[in-house]
């Protein structure tokens, strides 16, 4: 691992509208993308907090993608779901239940990083030096320009909704200046 882009788990746990308690949540369906993967292990933080435990509390339904966790939470496909910005302003907007913010929890949790190769360290240590500074240039051109990150952001989630942006903005935006490097 050359770098780490979090220190925290962030993600939210909300519910639909009618699933305000964790008594209500027993019995119910989670969605989340894939066995293993982030979403995955945020839920099961999620649960912890809530004193829940997955299987025997709760079921995980992986849905294979975050473009479709949204709509199966808006469709009543699942009762719970873990997301991320945009998707939390639309749960605002309709009226979810945010049950838990992993990011006030403070969860040690290393959700993104940049990893390679030994062999790649050894061979290229330039190379490696210059990929970690190019996104330690990026991080601050994201949180120093905002209004081209919010344009760069808006292209590549496919929407327009200022407000969603801005949401998906603040969210990204609490990353550290510089990433933690590790493994030197």
């Amino acid at each position: 691992m050359l770098a780490g882009l979090s220190r925290y788990a962030s993600m939210s746990l909300v519910s639909r509208p009618e699933i305000r308690s964790v008594d209500a949540l027993r019995g119910k369906v989670i969605g989340l993308q894939r066995p293993g993967d982030a979403y995955e292990m945020n839920a099961r933080f999620a649960l912890k907090h809530l004193g829940l435990e997955p299987v025997k509390d709760v079921r995980f339904l992986f849905l294979g993608s975050n473009e479709v966790m949204w709509p199966a939470l808006e469709g009543k496909r699942v009762d719970a779901a873990v997301i991320t910005p945009p998707a939390t302003l639309w749960a605002r907007r309709a009226g979810m239940n945010f049950l838990v913010e992993l990011v006030d929890l403070k969860i040690e949790y290393q959700g993104s990083t940049l990893t390679t190769r030994r062999s790649l360290l050894r061979d290229h240590p330039n190379l490696a030096r210059h990929v970690i500074r190019a996104m330690i240039r990026g991080i601050h051109f994201f949180k120093t320009r905002r209004e081209e990150t919010v344009s760069i952001l808006s292209r590549f989630l496919g929407t327009k909704d200022r407000e969603a942006l801005e949401e998906t903005w603040r969210y990204t935006a609490d990353m550290p200046a510089k990433p933690s490097m590790r493994g030197r």
